[in-house]
This record gives structure tokens, sequence and C-alpha cells, in this order.
């Protein structure tokens, strides 16, 4: 009798584990805590492969991940990856994803679109206390302690929107200065500088359009161009006036170079690519012709040929 005790013990002792695993899977237990599950476990694995799922249909196509940030919590994933190769190199750059555990499968969660409108400087790549916000409204059982906590004082980025704050708080005692464009945009443009004393902390540059328009708001600290956000907005019809679609591009920059750019898609464009050269050097010069524009005697800037 002892022998078949025994096996029973085993088998009840397997189907524990059985058990265990296939609930570790399902979502949360009852005594579900705040987690970042280790390598090789069956919840982080669970977590990366619906991560690889949704690289699945993208031009990325990476062989692994790295994982920069990963919190679980009562059937929530807030995690943050870098794609890479084979060998190890990156092929796109680091994306935050939110995942939510239903009947046992984790299934990705929109991260760009929580109504916060007028807001398109904050998002997930960069989460202010006013998105973290926005998402839990969105996501009302997402746990709050999931959530990355948003700006850290070594972040190059988020001391420039500590600054953008600063500069759009201060604006309205700021001294104003006007002028026209021109060659900037087929049906011309404006142009208004905000100075704190002798210094150029904003730049508002307007280029209209037969089908649209874009304002571009450049912004300065220490004499320095540290961002750009630009909004482009298109018409039903020529010349209709009637807004259906607007776009927006942030740009981030340091000691003259752009160091992120997040494109209307919310997504962080390669720094390597060729179109990413082109646009840090376009807004570079731009914001040079604009500057020398708005301290010359001339009531028009002129496009640089």
């Amino acid at each position: 009798m002892k022998p078949l005790k025994s096996l029973i013990f085993i088998l009840l002792g397997t189907a524990l584990l059985a058990f265990s695993f296939t609930s570790a899977l399902a979502g949360p237990q009852a005594d579900d805590q705040l987690r970042t599950p280790a390598e090789g476990t069956a919840e982080r694995k669970a977590i990366l492969a619906a991560v690889t799922d949704l690289y699945k249909e993208g031009e990325d196509h990476p062989a692994k991940f790295k994982v920069n940030y990963l919190k679980v919590h009562n059937g929530w994933a807030w995690i943050d990856v870098t794609p890479l190769s084979a060998r190890g190199t990156p092929v796109g750059e680091p994306a935050p994803l939110l995942f939510h555990n239903d009947k046992g499968k984790w299934t990705s969660q929109e991260l760009n679109d929580v109504g916060m409108e007028g807001e398109g400087h904050e998002g997930p790549h960069d989460p202010s206390a006013k998105y973290l916000e926005a998402l839990q409204k969105k996501y009302p059982g997402i746990p709050a302690d999931i959530l990355p906590g948003g700006s850290h004082s070594d972040d190059p980025v988020a001391g420039i929107r500590e600054h953008y704050a600063a500069i759009n708080k201060g604006v309205k005692g700021y001294k104003t200065v006007k002028k026209e464009l021109s060659g900037y945009s087929l049906e011309g443009g404006e142009l208004v500088a905000y100075l704190d004393g002798p210094k150029i902390m904003k730049i508002v540059a307007t280029h209209l359009g037969e089908s649209g328009n874009n304002v571009e708001e450049y912004y300065y600290w220490d004499d320095k161009l540290i961002f750009v956000f630009s909004i482009t907005s298109s018409y039903d019809r020529p010349g209709s006036g009637k807004v259906v679609r607007k776009s927006e591009d942030r740009c981030y920059f340091l000691n003259d170079r752009m160091i992120r750019w997040i494109d209307e898609n919310g997504k962080h464009v390669a720094s390597g690519s060729s179109e990413y050269g082109e646009k840090e050097k376009e807004y570079l010069q731009t914001s040079r012709d604009f500057v020398e524009g708005v301290r010359s005697k001339k009531a028009t800037i002129e496009a640089t040929p």
C-alpha cells in the first residue's frame, strides 16, 4: 500500500504544479502583488510572446527584445522594450506597451488615444502626470503602481519638458515681435517671437497654404533651441479653411543636436535614419534664420534658398 500512496501524492503534486502554471498565465490571483517577472518565468515569456506578436506586422522584424522596464500587477503589465537583431543590435527605438490579461491571454491596449486634446507634447514615451491621469481614466482598472514614474532628473528630455512648461507659463509677460514670412510656403505666413528681455524664449511660425496650414513652435533656453512642436492642419478641400485632420511632430534638441523625434503616430523615429538627419538639419537652419530675422530691423524674414 505504501507505494500506491506515494504514487497518489506524486500525481497530486504534479496536478497542483500544472494548476499553478496555468493560473500564472491566466491572470491575477487573490494575493496578486506588484512585481517584475524574472527571466525564464512563464509570466515573462507570455508577455514577451505578446510583444513579439505586435511586431510581426511591422518592418523591423526583431529577433528578440531588450526589456528596459516591466511591471505587472492585477492582470495589467506595462513594458518598455528595445527591438534587437539576432546579433543584439537595435533595429528600432524603445517602445512603451500596455497589456491586459484577458482570460489568460495578454492583449495590447491603445496608449496614444487617451483623450488629451491640445496636449500633443505628452504621450507614452515621455509620460507626464496629466497623461497618466488621462490613461487611468481610459482604463479604470489599471493599477497606478505599474506606471512609469515620468520625469527623471538624469533624463534630458524631462528637463526640456520642464523648460517648455516654464516658458509657456511666463509667455504673457514676454515682449512680442512680429514679422512676415516669405518663401516658406506658397501662401506666405507670419512669425511671432516672445522675448524675455534680450533673450528669445519662443517663436511661433504660421505657414499658410491652400490645402492647409502648418504652425511651428520653437522653444529656447539659454539661447539654444531645445524643442520644436509642429502642428499640420489639412482642409477638407482647397481654400475651405475647414480642418479635417491634424498631425503633430515633436523634436527635442540638446547642444545643437536633435536627441529625439516623436512623429505624428507617437513613434520614435530612428536616430540613424536619413529622414532623422534631414529633419535635424532643417530645423536647426530654420531656427537660425528665424532668430536672425527677429533681431533684424527688416519687417520680413526671407527663406534661405
